[in-house]
């Protein structure tokens, strides 16, 4: 290895991760746009807590054209994909969208989990639902704990 490389890992066995190298300053500017992440990501991929259907309207705001492989990353197949889509894209997309993850919720009902929809999207990329998802948390969070 080069003396000004530096090798970009993540230690949490069960957290998605990148072992490839990096200079120091790609290194800087990988962890400026995904430092938040390596942050919060683990602890929202970590936890047990089942989704809600709340959790799963507001995490759809975040949810693009990658819809789909979000889906696969849950283990939902591409017919069942097909036929959420089918079913309901007159209702639009994000109807397309909530349906499949509540199909989801429903076939994976014990292991579905805010911890496995997080790594799903982390798998994904999908950055602005994986935040819509730690915001939500962080509200639900606040509303249980008493202020001080």
């Amino acid at each position: 290895m080069q003396e000004d490389s530096i090798p970009l890992h993540n230690e949490n066995p069960t957290f998605p991760t990148n072992n490839r190298q990096a200079t120091p300053r790609k290194a800087k500017m990988r962890a400026k746009s995904f430092g938040h992440f390596q942050l919060i990501a683990p602890d929202l991929c970590a936890s047990k807590e089942p989704v809600s259907s709340i959790l799963l309207n507001e995490v759809i705001r975040g949810i693009g054209q990658n819809w789909k492989e979000i889906g696969r990353s849950l283990d939902l197949s591409d017919i069942t994909l097909e036929q959420v889509y089918m079913d309901h894209i007159q209702y639009g997309i994000s109807e397309v969208i909530f349906q499949a993850l509540q199909t989801w919720e429903q076939e994976q009902s014990q292991n579905a989990t805010v911890g496995v929809l997080a790594t799903a999207l982390w798998k994904s990329n999908a950055k602005d639902a994986l935040l819509i998802l730690e915001d939500f948390q962080n509200r639900k969070q606040n509303t249980l704990s008493p202020s001080t």
